[in-house]
């Protein structure tokens, strides 16, 4: 099997957005959501062009959406954000989007 990234159907989640960061040294935000009873996850991960994001990992390595997730987000953000990369409105979007899966559940 691969890893949660590249085949969510294979776990049981589908991809509901990333937010990518960096080029050859990067760092991803991945939001899914588990088709079985909808609850959104989420994940964070770093590394090289060596690596993938979440490469190797499981749907064990997600973890359940806080309610302080966009807080989260938005650290994250600041913290990982490259002075040539801006994702912020794409980060906003998957807050919104996100925000509307938590409402109709």
């Amino acid at each position: 099997m691969t890893d949660v990234y590249s085949n969510p159907a294979a776990y049981g989640v589908k991809l509901v957005g990333t937010i990518d960061l960096g080029d050859y040294d990067w760092a991803m935000l991945g939001v899914f959501q588990r088709e079985s009873d909808g609850a959104i996850l989420w994940a964070t991960d770093q590394g090289c062009s060596c690596w993938g994001f979440l490469d190797g990992e499981g749907v064990e390595s997600l973890d359940p959406l806080p309610d302080d997730y966009a807080h989260r987000w938005r650290k994250w953000y600041r913290d990982n954000k490259q002075h040539w990369n801006d994702e912020r409105d794409a980060l906003e979007s998957l807050i919104r989007k996100v925000e509307t899966l938590r409402r109709a559940q």
